[in-house]
């Protein structure tokens, strides 16, 4: 119970109630309600951890690789939908800050089952996809940066009918 008060927090949880025999009530950030108990094994609270860790890294599952550069970029509706959101809230991504990540990235990591690509420059991950001759597919944009991510919150479909 320790642990689940000290690392639940820590990755966006929000303690919902606390009873010393019945347990904890948590609201996990997407939404489900989880109770930790006294009873329960180490394992199972390092495991939730593990999920909650996992599920703050937007880019879970990609692995650091090559991307291929592109000169013609093409926008899903989603991008666009994204940049707007990102451009209209605290933190003001730009224009600019999205040309660097795409044409000068400090990193850049493929996903091996989709195929897709993540350009990384300073706060921003730009995800594409390759069009065979069309150039790059932008499909999403995404904080670098736990704090971004707080300051910024995007409505999830976990947490929009809660």
């Amino acid at each position: 119970m320790k642990l689940a008060k000290k690392e639940f927090r820590r990755y966006g949880a929000v303690l919902i109630e606390e009873h010393p025999r019945a347990g904890q009530t948590w609201r996990m950030p997407w939404g489900e309600r989880w109770v930790a108990t006294p009873k329960m094994r180490l394992a199972t609270i390092r495991s939730m951890v593990a999920e909650l860790r996992t599920r703050e890294d937007p880019l879970h599952g990609y692995r650091p690789g090559e991307a291929p550069v592109g000169d013609v970029f093409t926008g899903t509706d989603h991008f666009t939908e994204r940049f707007q959101l990102m451009a209209s809230q605290r933190g003001q991504l730009t224009y600019a800050e999205v040309r660097a990540a795409l044409l000068e990235p400090t990193e850049t990591r493929l996903h091996p089952e989709s195929g897709r690509c993540a350009y990384i420059r300073d706060r921003v991950a730009v995800i594409a996809a390759v069009e065979p001759d069309a150039g790059l597919r932008l499909i999403t944009a995404l904080w670098t940066r736990p704090d971004l991510w707080e300051q910024n919150p995007r409505e999830t479909k976990e947490t929009t009918h809660v």
